[in-house]
């Protein structure tokens, strides 16, 4: 038998499960059903990275249904590996990630193969409109921004769904 340290445990716990059910991808964290994804709706696939591991999640897919319809589950979910291996047999493409050990900000397009590799999102700077936005910026702690669907998101995303 196998004995994990606490760390592992607990980033296990915090991080939940993947697992597939009736056409559908569920995320689980401690036993709640946090994420339901119906494979069947899915029509764009992307990852991203941000900066704030190791302690907390920084690695995630995103399920597009539409342009306001979004889902993501962790990438240190238990289950990632199938679930990447499910994707891949399900849409006929290999699923694989292209961001592995990026440690700041990143996004990558996944799937469908025509836009694979692109940037999913693109940073909008926004000017700080709150006293604390405001006391952020002056203090070197961040500038308000906004992310959009790159151009080539939108393009999957505003063809007709079949």
């Amino acid at each position: 038998m196998t004995v994990k340290s606490k760390t592992e445990r607990d980033e296990a716990e915090l991080s939940g499960r993947v697992f597939s059910e009736g056409g559908k991808l569920i995320w689980e964290i401690q036993g709640e059903r946090v994420g339901e994804i119906v494979l069947s709706d899915v029509r764009l696939i992307g990852e991203y990275t941000t900066a704030e591991g190791p302690v907390i999640d920084d690695w995630f897919i995103v399920f597009y249904m539409s342009k306001k319809d979004c889902k993501q589950v962790s990438f240190y979910a238990k289950g990632r590996e199938v679930m990447l291996q499910l994707l891949t047999e399900y849409l006929g493409t290999e699923i694989a990630s292209r961001l592995t050990g990026s440690a700041r900000w990143d996004t990558m397009l996944l799937w469908p193969p025509e836009v694979m590799g692109q940037a999913m999102w693109s940073v909008e700077d926004l000017a700080p409109e709150t006293l604390g936005e405001k006391l952020k910026v002056f203090l070197g702690m961040g500038h308000p921004a906004r992310t959009n669907l790159t151009d080539a998101a939108l393009r999957v995303l505003d063809r007709p769904v079949r």
